[in-house]
């Protein structure tokens, strides 16, 4: 299970998504999982080497700890400086020993065995550390938080119990066969699930802060009215437009006859006017270009290089849309309008404007002085 979790967890990593908790979740599962299978004798099913046993058993065990103690630290992210300080000094620790520990077993000073009661000692004292180094009250944190803490502290009891019993057998009653069963494997079993479960929670909460992100967005960027996106985001089309070097076109279109309807009909009709042009605007060019409406009467179409044939297409079919919606609502629906396009900027025009405005804005411009041409045509 824990190397199915870790595969999941690198692949979602490469993609640059946040699964630190995972893969150290996966880690230890993986890890306490051999020695599980070591120290049941379950492994013997597949070597009779006992050397074998020896560099694996011990090492996943002391390896184990180390994956369990990032998990902590990650979940204790303190804004108290020396409170983050000694959590991460444990993890050095804990990795030092067991540099240490492989090098004196493989160069046959002192073998894992003869190192796990310094490992115990070390555990308490470290797992002593980081209880008040990560104390937080139980009532303040998430339900992920508090699934992962019911979680330690099944398997520090467990643990506990497991170290009483070694010690006691090994020092007290050394002949006891049937003492030297160890319940650890039962308490980490109930401590993955638990961790599984934490993560889904976890997951849960990435979500919905993900949604309420996207939903705010939404609403910064999104006329409340119309549902086009609005004059902000404009804006910001504006500044990415001007700092690339594609070619783009804006059109700019001015509703006809708004003050005249919210004076006769009222702003409601006024409203529905400017709701059923966003429509059509929508209907014509959303599929490969950005509907915005700048505010008032304005809509702004804006268009990258490669689709300026679909505006022009768009654009031609305008009038036959405004006469149908016109028909089809009982008013009168159409607009001025102007085009413009970046490479029609000269070079001279961008540097002089370049410290007051975007390249854009200029575009921008020229699109409004044509309106206004064809809105003075109209009159």
């Amino acid at each position: 299970m824990g190397v199915c979790v870790l595969l999941l967890a690198s692949i979602s990593a490469i993609k640059k998504t946040v699964y630190t908790r995972l893969i150290n979740i996966s880690l230890f599962s993986m890890l306490i999982g051999i020695w599980i299978l070591c120290n049941s004798k379950v492994i013997e099913l597949f070597t009779v080497n006992y050397s074998v046993f020896t560099q694996i058993e011990y090492p996943s065990l002391f390896l184990s700890v180390v994956s369990m103690c990032f998990l902590i630290r990650d979940m204790r992210q303190d804004s108290v400086l020396w409170k983050r300080m000694i959590l991460d000094l444990c993890c050095v620790v804990l990795i030092i020993f067991n540099i240490i520990a492989i090098i004196l077993h493989l160069s046959g000073i002192a073998h894992f065995p003869s190192l796990l009661s310094v490992f115990h000692g070390l555990l308490l004292v470290i797992f002593a550390v980081f209880i008040i180094a990560g104390f937080q009250s139980f009532k303040t944190m998430p339900i992920t938080d508090q699934v992962i803490n019911i979680a330690f502290l099944v398997i520090c009891l467990f643990a506990a119990f497991d170290l009483l019993r070694f010690n006691i057998q090994k020092f007290l009653f050394p002949s006891l066969k049937n003492f030297d069963l160890s319940i650890l494997p039962y308490g980490t079993m109930i401590f993955i699930i638990l961790l599984l479960v934490s993560y889904i929670f976890y997951i849960y909460e990435m979500v919905i802060k993900r949604v309420e992100a996207e939903s705010l967005e939404k609403a910064a960027y999104r006329d409340p009215m119309t549902g086009l996106y609005n004059r902000a985001y404009c804006e910001k089309l504006f500044k990415e437009y001007s700092e690339n070097s594609n070619q783009y076109a804006i059109v700019h279109f001015d509703v006809n006859g708004l003050k005249k309807m919210n004076d006769t009909y009222g702003h409601v009709a006024g409203d529905e006017l400017l709701i059923i042009f966003a429509e059509l605007l929508e209907k014509i060019f959303s599929d490969f270009s950005y509907v915005i409406r700048m505010g008032g009467d304005e809509f702004v179409v804006l268009v990258d290089e490669n689709h300026i044939r679909e505006l022009l297409r768009g654009i031609s079919k305008m009038e036959n849309f405004e006469k149908e919606a016109s028909v089809r609502h009982n008013m009168n629906i159409s607009a001025a309008y102007g085009i413009a396009y970046s490479k029609d900027l000269s070079e001279s025009e961008i540097i002089h404007n370049k410290q007051v405005h975007l390249e854009a804005e200029l575009v921008y411009q020229n699109a409004d002085a044509k309106m206004y041409e064809m809105k003075k045509k109209m009159l």
